[in-house]
């Protein structure tokens, strides 16, 4: 079997009431890099970015009608597949939410099923 060298982030996108947003830009930064990697959210809010190089990473999700959510400098291993649960707050896109943690912080939070809080 081979070894995998690229890691993926994936979740879904929902609104301040917990619905689905679709059409939601989703961009990963490599920070060393620059390198980017891009998707958009379905009409069910999932999205997935694949391919992302052992690294660290900005991750950006924009849409028309809500605050940017930046989730800063979080690094990634290869092999490792990160779910994420992202909640917009209403707001235009030049208001943004920046959260800023360890990955395994990260991760618990997301699993946990617990948002939080700006």
């Amino acid at each position: 079997m081979g070894q995998v060298s690229s890691a993926s982030v994936s979740g879904s996108v929902l609104d301040p009431a917990g619905q689905a947003v679709g059409g939601a830009r989703i961009t990963a930064v490599a920070k060393g890099t620059a390198a980017v990697a891009a998707t958009q959210s379905t009409a069910a809010g999932v999205f997935r970015v694949g391919g992302l190089r052992t690294g660290s990473y900005e991750l950006t999700v924009e849409k028309d009608g809500f605050r940017t959510y930046r989730l800063e400098d979080f690094s990634i291993i290869a092999g490792q597949e990160i779910g994420l649960t992202i909640q917009l707050e209403l707001g235009s896109v030049t208001e943004g939410i920046t959260v800023v943690g360890e990955l395994s912080e990260i991760q618990r939070v997301a699993e946990s099923g617990v948002r939080g809080s700006s």
